[in-house]
């Protein structure tokens, strides 16, 4: 009890999030070019976020963070989620 955890996922407002989603709920081919290529990631909403820190968990912070490259032609979205938790 008492252990600090940092997690800092990406978020489902990522402009990368348009590719196809594979059954263990990765995404693959991505829309936008700023992750990399052949990348597999997994994007979270704020209510999965909440529901991982369910059981067990105390959130003692939560933050989304979302930046912006307004140099892109589509606008390239970057966001993320950061939330420290401590284990009860």
């Amino acid at each position: 009890t008492g252990g600090r955890f940092m997690f800092n996922p990406y978020s489902d407002r990522c402009s990368s999030f348009d590719g196809l989603p594979d059954d263990d709920g990765l995404y693959r081919e991505m829309g936008s070019d700023s992750i990399g290529p052949r990348t597999r990631i997994r994007y979270y909403s704020l209510n999965e976020v909440r529901e991982l820190f369910r059981d067990d968990w105390r959130i003692l912070s939560l933050e989304h963070n979302e930046r912006t490259n307004f140099e892109e032609p589509l606008r390239d979205v970057y966001a993320d989620w950061l939330v420290i938790a401590e284990k009860v």
